[in-house]
């Protein structure tokens, strides 16, 4: 962020995160987004929220269809029924992506640029994952046998100041899991 990035905020620098804050925010991405894809949501959630906000803002809303016995699929399921376009594959959004919007993806894709490489905790994570699987993050964590308990985490991450991390072994950050969601996300884009 320091060199290329920016930060959009309704709120002061260093307000600490609140669950009244994320319609605040989520209102702030879907304005600045091309659209909005719901893959998962229950009823009432925040990422119905979000749907709405980006359809009273005048974007498009795009859902991933799911089996209508699982609650978090209610949300995807109802937006369609509503009129939003079902998402089968990547293709579906990009047909309804502006032409400028293409064009900056294509000469971005034109310009190889190094993939990230996950590390050998996200490589284990990724393999745990398919496209035909829902597994909850404590079954994920249980199979891959990564222990992110605070005891295991970096002393800015558990609270504990002066903790020394040899004490308890090798460090399992939480970001990997946002950091394997990103890889997952840049492999579509990608596409």
């Amino acid at each position: 962020m320091r060199e290329q990035g920016c930060l959009v905020s309704e709120f002061p620098r260093g307000s600490p995160p609140a669950r009244h804050h994320f319609p605040a925010r989520n209102r702030i991405i879907s304005g600045l987004a091309h659209g909005t894809v719901v893959t998962q949501a229950a009823k009432g959630s925040g990422s119905i929220i979000t749907a709405n906000l980006a359809l009273e803002q005048g974007r498009d809303v795009w859902a991933v269809p799911g089996a209508i016995t699982l609650p978090l699929s209610w949300g995807p399921n109802w937006l369609i029924q509503q009129g939003a376009k079902a998402v089968l594959s990547v293709q579906d959004v990009l047909e309804e992506l502006p032409r400028s919007v293409l064009e900056r993806l294509e000469a971005k894709n034109a310009q190889p640029s190094p993939a990230p490489r996950p590390t050998a905790a996200e490589a284990e994570l990724l393999d745990l994952l398919t496209v035909d699987s829902t597994l909850h993050i404590d079954a994920i964590l249980a199979q891959s046998g990564l222990d992110l308990s605070p005891a295991q985490r970096p002393p800015s991450e558990s609270g504990a100041q002066g903790s020394d991390p040899a004490e308890s072994g090798p460090p399992v950050q939480p970001s990997a899991v946002l950091k394997l969601i990103l890889l997952l996300s840049m492999e579509t884009l990608v596409l």
